[in-house]
């Protein structure tokens, strides 16, 4: 994930970024007042991810902190923004998660994958919190500021070949 994180950054908007690596574990570790997402599922993870390889599903995000997020928003418009550029924000933010996706998604096999649209709120609105998915989260800093990449993801393991369905074993 540090390359991806690292790969958008340079190609989108001609920057370096530190990913740090010590994981964040709390919610309260992270700053965000907006959050962009995308959930994916499908794909074939090849065992990249541990375990088999059966497909993934999950939620990847960046959280930032408003002065990250308008200075970030401000490079890629070109110009500073005013306070009146909520939507841009948010839009800008969309674009950002969705190539970050996009970079998880060229790990998977690409046939079944699938990615949501983004979908954007304010910080206190949404902390991905999924009930038995790993959850990560990357702290990261660049000229623009402090923000953080959170990765929420299970494993969906392909039944073994052979393996009997049903509730019991027949003995």
């Amino acid at each position: 994930m540090t390359e991806t994180i690292e790969h958008v950054f340079d190609v989108l908007l001609a920057m370096p970024v530190e990913v740090g690596t010590r994981p964040l574990a709390l919610a309260e570790d992270r700053d965000a007042d907006l959050v962009g997402s995308v959930f994916f599922s499908g794909g074939d993870s090849g065992g990249r991810f541990g375990g088999g390889s059966g497909g993934l599903s999950g939620t990847i995000a960046i959280c930032l902190p408003m002065s990250t997020a308008r200075r970030l928003v401000g490079l890629l418009k070109g110009h500073e923004l005013g306070e009146d550029e909520d939507e841009a924000l948010r839009d800008a933010t969309g674009e950002l998660v969705e190539m970050l996706a996009g970079g998880v998604k060229s790990r998977l096999s690409a046939a079944g994958t699938t990615m949501s649209c983004a979908e954007v709120v304010g910080g206190g609105d949404r902390i991905i919190e999924e009930d038995g998915q790993s959850r990560l989260v990357l702290p990261c800093m660049c000229e623009c500021g402090a923000f953080s990449v959170e990765i929420s993801c299970r494993l969906h393991a392909e039944p073994r070949a052979g393996a009997m369905s049903g509730s019991g074993s027949g003995v």
